[in-house]
């Protein structure tokens, strides 16, 4: 993970830390369920099923590999993601980035007719 995320930048006593010091827990070492896997993942439980390599056909029950999501984590990546963007200069893939992920039907409206 640390060489695969830009905001990741080390590992240390069960937590993820970025470049700006935040830190995330990698395992709360409970046992889930598979609704509490869904709902309240670690960055481990990302890992609770096994990618498989090849051709992949259609997903077992309870092994679609990357359904199970920190929100956290990836939110994080997405502010580095948008920030690099940012300083080179791509406003508009952030503005069309943001407008993807918004809840807020207008938002896309007040940003673009600025």
């Amino acid at each position: 993970m640390l060489h695969s995320f830009k905001g990741t930048n080390k590992f240390d006593s069960n937590y993820l830390i970025s470049g700006d010091s935040s830190r995330l827990l990698f395992d709360d070492a409970k046992q889930k369920s598979v609704d509490e896997l869904l709902e309240n993942p670690d960055m481990k439980d990302m890992f609770a099923y096994s990618y498989p390599k090849g051709k992949v056909g259609i997903p077992v029950k309870f092994q679609d590999t990357g359904r199970i999501r920190n929100g956290d984590f990836f939110k994080k990546e997405l502010s580095t993601f948008l920030k690099s963007m940012a300083l080179s200069g791509m406003a508009n893939g952030i503005i069309m980035i943001q407008c993807t992920l918004s809840t807020d039907r207008n938002y896309c409206t007040k940003k673009i007719s600025k």
